[in-house]
């Protein structure tokens, strides 16, 4: 974790910018955390997702973090800088964020793949159709243009928790193209 884009074998730019890991941590956010109702953002780690604490301390958004009882994980609580961030970046929980640099993207896609992805032969991302198409579309602009978006389940197909209201999607990165 902080010198690999996403698992064990892919390699982050040499050069990371304080940028890089600012956008980090607004990928992992969109990938794992929560916002609370006023807006502060919230994140629960567990098990190996704990090592990401090492990443969200290098933009310097932690205040604290608070082992959670009884089970393998921490609660990360954010400063006003993590905030400032989310309003300087666009963020907007579960939909965007302002992209405008390759440093930002690569930075953004490594939090997202760290923390909602898996990898394999290929790399995956799921979400609605609008966002992914976004996401999709800055691959192609920044130079990632082995991307797949595929529908995984459609609306009103059954779930553990009932039916889909909305069809689900994965973009799908080429391993080779996030070396």
């Amino acid at each position: 974790v902080g010198d690999r884009l996403c698992a064990d074998t892919f390699i982050t730019p040499a050069e990371k910018s304080q940028e890089f890991y600012d956008r980090v941590f607004l990928g992992i956010l969109m990938g794992d955390g929560s916002l609370f109702a006023g807006g502060y953002p919230d994140l629960k780690l567990y098990g190996p997702k704990r090592q990401l604490v090492s990443l969200l301390t290098r933009s310097g958004v932690v205040k604290s973090v608070t082992p959670i009882s009884g089970q393998d994980g921490v609660q990360v609580s954010f400063n006003h800088r993590a905030r400032e961030l989310m309003h300087r970046y666009k963020f907007i929980n579960k939909q965007s964020v302002e992209l405008s640099s390759v440093d930002g993207f690569y930075g953004y896609v490594s939090g997202l793949l760290a923390t909602d992805g898996s990898i394999g032969k290929r790399a995956r991302i799921s979400g609605s159709d609008a966002y992914l198409m976004q996401l999709r579309d800055l691959c192609h602009r920044y130079g990632l243009s082995r991307t797949t978006l595929l529908m995984d389940a459609e609306a009103g197909s059954e779930t553990n928790y009932g039916k889909r209201n909305k069809a689900l999607f994965s973009l799908w990165f080429a391993v080779a193209d996030l070396v």
